[in-house]
């Protein structure tokens, strides 16, 4: 069922290559109007599982931003394998499968209010489609279909204690962990690709079936956080010099570890790392580049929905002139789902997973060299 509404979502629409820039001027405005709509209904608490509101309005802002990056790519493939993750997600934190269809008809009101021709019929049709298939999208969410949020080699024994450990909030016992295996360079990349970075997939799965939440969620993140810092600085790197790197989360992009964890694999394959972290904004990205002038630029892009703060940020940084020769590379776990994002977003490749982005980056500096 999903291969069919992927094929069906890819030839459905024509969108005017204006309307991307029409949604984003009235973003704004039509998020204002669904959050006053759904927070006047009687029933809303029943809608969205007795969550916070702040959780239904931070829903709504992706869900904008998700349609911005659609809109752009002109690529609805990538909206029709995200709406079965969403509902499976929302639906998984305590939101009813009724709350979208409900959410769907308030950003259909919103649209025709605030966009008008060509442009509004167009994504109207978009929102009817996404109504026409709710059933479908449910039945989808319920055999949960659709890009996982995580997805990647199981655990060993060693990545289920860790994985045990960082829930518990124990670093002393992920420390001890990673102890003299993580000691030397290569020590330390197999620790975080085989048990770092599967790790970090799997939380992903136990926010994403709601068998965690967000607090813990983020305690384990901060206990895999100070694992990292606490065990990278005491490698001695003897590698050779590769060159100058930048890594970043994308614009709005609050997940982390994977832009870190490339960072630090980078830092032990011999490039000069400069880390920025997460939700650095677009024109302080450009201040570092244009200081820096590094060799690659290496952007995480972790939710679907920040796929267009990223191509922003890639736009900007193609208009550099001093910045001509950068190498820019995206990774994430929904940089995968649509062919050819390389090509569309601005970028000079995708990479699939760390190890892939440490190899490309190999290759980039070597051609380079010659």
């Amino acid at each position: 069922m999903l291969n069919r509404i992927i094929s069906e979502a890819k030839t459905l629409f024509h969108m005017p290559l204006e309307a991307a820039t029409v949604y984003e001027t009235f973003k704004e405005r039509m998020i204002e109007q669904v959050d006053r709509e759904l927070t006047a209904l009687p029933a809303i608490h029943v809608l969205i599982g007795h969550n916070p509101l702040s959780m239904m309005y931070e829903h709504h802002r992706n869900h904008a931003r998700l349609m911005l990056g659609v809109f752009a790519l002109n690529r609805f493939d990538l909206l029709a394998g995200t709406v079965p993750w969403s509902y499976r997600t929302c639906h998984a934190h305590g939101f009813s499968y009724e709350y979208f269809r409900v959410e769907l008809e308030a950003w259909k009101r919103a649209v025709a209010r605030h966009i008008d021709g060509l442009c509004a019929r167009a994504i109207l049709e978009v929102y009817d489609w996404i109504l026409r298939r709710h059933g479908e999208m449910i039945q989808l969410a319920e055999q949960s279909c659709g890009p996982p949020i995580a997805a990647g080699s199981p655990l060993d024994e060693t990545g289920h204690a860790f994985l045990s450990a960082v829930l518990a909030g124990d670093l002393g016992e992920c420390l001890r962990l990673a102890g003299s295996s993580a000691a030397t360079p290569q020590g330390l990349e197999s620790f975080y690709l085989d048990v770092v970075q599967r790790c970090m997939h799997e939380l992903g799965r136990l926010w994403e079936q709601g068998e965690i939440s967000l607090v813990q969620e983020n305690l384990a993140t901060a206990m895999m956080s100070g694992a990292m810092a606490t065990i990278r600085p005491r490698v001695r790197i003897e590698a050779p010099e590769r060159g100058k790197a930048v890594v970043t989360s994308a614009p709005n992009e609050y997940h982390t570890l994977g832009a870190w964890l490339i960072s630090d694999l980078l830092s032990l394959d011999g490039w000069e790392v400069n880390y920025l972290g997460a939700a650095s904004s677009p024109p302080d990205i450009i201040d570092v580049l244009l200081t820096d002038r590094p060799d690659l630029l290496a952007i995480s892009i972790a939710m679907p929905y920040n796929l267009h703060p990223a191509m922003k940020l890639m736009a900007a940084v193609r208009k550099q002139p001093a910045l001509a020769g950068i190498k820019i590379m995206i990774g994430g776990y929904f940089t995968r789902i649509i062919p050819g994002l390389d090509r569309l977003a601005g970028a000079d490749a995708v990479a699939s997973d760390a190890k892939s982005a440490i190899a490309l980056a190999g290759e980039w500096r070597r051609s380079c060299t010659g």
